[in-house]
């Protein structure tokens, strides 16, 4: 079997709310492209994954969209 390597170019960390971070999804240019985006919580001062998505769209349109239907009880991250 042939080994490949993946190349990835880490964009962040943005913020989910404009208020918490100058660096928000919504006032990025990067987030308004396709691509990997991991969802961080804080803990004991390190930041651990929480949930890793992708999307062939948006990843602030996706993320949006995440944080409707989690609001909404639609969705939940952990079954």
């Amino acid at each position: 079997m042939e080994n490949e390597m993946l190349i990835v170019d880490l964009q962040g960390p943005y913020s989910a709310l404009p208020e918490e971070a100058p660096n928000s999804l919504l006032t990025t240019p990067d987030a308004r492209q396709a691509g990997l985006f991991i969802w961080t919580l804080e803990h004991n001062r390190a930041h651990r994954i929480h949930f890793v998505g992708t999307t062939a769209d948006s990843v602030a349109k996706e993320n949006l969209s995440l944080f409707s239907e989690i609001l909404l009880g639609e969705r939940t991250i952990y079954d």
